[in-house]
């Protein structure tokens, strides 16, 4: 963009450009200056300048130092002088601005000052920064989210950082859930999360690593005083809470306690990396519950949660051998007529001993081994054949079935053909069946995941992306997805429509579903648990929707019922 031949006009005189030209420029959304070697304005005009403040031509004879305060507005000038074009971004107030700088010659190829065109893109960044934060925030807390942690526990401790880990777990908030639902359990872990920002030091790094449990990292390696702080936190925690729900979901505010159990490791004496330390901390929480709950404990190699999980193993894995997991079933529903669109088959276990285990924590532990498989085929068998009496035989209109795959399982060449050969043994039609798998699970070995895919979307088995948005958003890989033809849908995660009323909320939606347009795909809305959620989604043209204000999950016989109804 270099210019040459170029002489300055006299001070106040008109450019010699048509007036057309002229208009045409000063109407543009966009910014076109010159400044002579002292920084003096020979030439400005763009619509642009009006958001500034000014008027096309105003700031001519006025040094632009002057006029624009910004300190790097000298360095960017003397840059251009030495003959280099280039670009930079430049904030003014809350605008921002992409601005490409080039020198000015004159006829004989002299330096005569620099030139330069500014373009606002305050929107697109502020999408793109939305965007970051969609990845680093947590949607329900507001602190950092798992991935965003431990990133910056690792940096923490790349520096040589002696830091103290604390891994918090609230006692028995499974009930919490269960009694109120998940607008109440989002709201009390909101608070929560405030009350441990306030309460924990400065330079402390607070996050949520998902479910009910919360960290605390900081860079203090004194045992009293890391004692300290975690009887601070515990007490913090259980202090009184008051809870207001909507009026659909409560008559009024809801009072509660909530106590919590700390397991705190060290670095490096306990480990060097993120993922070491929270596996510790997690050893050392298991142990606080153990005790009685409400308390912390120290990280010892004696406690080690390997032997609680081999337990655990042996258990689940005499439980798949009996067939005592089970199928519950979880509508899809049109937002629009009410009507079910299809089901989600989700794992639930009663242990005579455990009672009834967490879908998080067993099948946490069967994606780790190759337990995974014989759990999945069990779950696909028993809800096959239960879908197949709904409506197959019935020749009732069809509904899909939707299946969790694990990421584990995408490594695997005969998946499909498992698949396949159960819904073709029980007489399940293939083209109903859809398989659901988290943004995370693409992540791992993308290019076996995408065979993988492939090859189910080739057998006509509907591929989804569950969870949509939750921190590992990778919009290329989905694209690719979509290119090949094999995306066939997106559920964005709940925690998206948990707060209507948060500005940040209503652009992310927008933004999901005319991505899932651009894709071709189509898109489900879930954790829809109030009217205010289901008002929300429909405003925003969702068509299909899943949560507990449109059908919990329920056993086989009461889902084939509300089909009936």
């Amino acid at each position: 963009m270099t210019v040459g031949a170029f002489d300055w006009p006299t001070i106040g005189q008109p450019w010699t450009e048509g007036e057309r030209l002229s208009d045409i420029l000063s109407a543009a959304p966009l910014i076109l200056y010159a400044m002579d070697l002292d920084g003096v304005v020979r030439m400005s005009t763009g619509g642009g300048l009006a958001q500034l403040g000014f008027t096309p031509g105003e700031l001519v004879g006025r040094s632009v130092f002057d006029a624009l305060t910004d300190d790097r507005l000298d360095s960017y000038h003397r840059r251009a002088l030495t003959g280099e074009q280039f670009d930079v971004v430049l904030e003014y107030g809350e605008r921002v601005y992409e601005t490409r700088y080039a020198p000015v010659r004159t006829a004989d190829g002299e330096l005569a000052g620099s030139c330069g065109i500014a373009v606002e893109v305050t929107d697109q960044v502020a999408v793109q920064r939305s965007l970051r934060t969609l990845t680093d925030v947590d949607a329900v807390t507001q602190l950092h989210n798992r991935r965003a942690t431990e990133i910056e526990v690792d940096r923490m401790l790349a520096t040589g950082t002696k830091l103290a880990l604390l891994l918090i777990d609230l006692d028995d908030f499974k009930d919490v859930n269960d009694t109120h639902g998940h607008v109440l359990g989002d709201l009390v872990l909101r608070h929560l999360g405030r009350r441990l920002r306030r309460t924990a030091p400065a330079d402390a790094l607070v996050g949520r690593m998902g479910g009910d449990e919360l960290v605390v990292a900081v860079p203090l390696d004194k045992p009293d005083q890391i004692a300290q702080l975690a009887q601070q936190l515990l007490d913090v925690v259980a202090g009184p809470l008051q809870i207001d729900l909507p009026l659909a979901l409560s008559d009024g505010p809801v009072d509660m306690t909530i106590t919590a159990s700390i397991g705190i490791a060290f670095a490096p004496r306990d480990g060097t990396g993120a993922g070491q330390l929270m596996t510790r901390a997690d050893s050392a929480m298991y142990a606080a519950k153990r005790s009685g709950g409400a308390t912390y404990c120290f990280y010892d190699n004696r406690i080690d949660g390997a032997r609680r999980r081999l337990t655990m193993i042996t258990r689940l894995r005499r439980a798949v051998a009996d067939e005592a997991l089970y199928p519950v079933f979880q509508p899809v529903r049109d937002l629009n007529d009410n009507r079910i669109t299809g089901f989600e088959a989700l794992a639930r276990w009663h242990d005579p001993e455990l009672g009834q285990v967490p879908p998080t924590d067993f099948i946490a532990i069967a994606e780790r081994s190759p337990l995974i498989d014989d759990l999945f085929d069990s779950i696909l068998r028993q809800s096959l054949e239960a879908a197949v009496t709904w409506y197959v035989e019935r020749d009732g209109p069809g509904r899909q079935l939707a299946v969790n795959i694990a990421a584990r399982q995408l490594r695997d060449p005969q998946l499909t053909d498992r698949i396949v050969t159960a819904a073709d043994r029980i007489g399940h039609p293939i083209g109903l069946i859809c398989a659901e798998l988290t943004e995370t699970a693409m992540m791992d070995d993308e290019e076996t995941a995408h065979q993988t895919l492939a090859a189910m979307s080739e057998a006509g088995i509907g591929v989804y992306i569950d969870d949509f948005g939750v921190g590992y958003s990778n919009v290329a890989r989905l694209t690719d997805l979509a290119s090949a033809g094999i995306l066939a849908g997106i559920k964005v995660d709940r925690r998206f429509i948990a707060d209507p009323a948060e500005p940040r909320t209503t652009a992310l939606l927008q933004l999901f579903r005319h991505m899932s347009e651009t894709f071709g795909a189509e898109i489900v809305i879930e954790g829809i648990e109030t009217d205010e959620h289901l008002e929300v989604a429909r405003r925003m043209g969702y068509r299909l929707g899943q949560g507990w204000h449109l059908g919990r999950p329920v056993a086989a016989d009461l889902a084939r019922a509300s089909i009936e109804t």
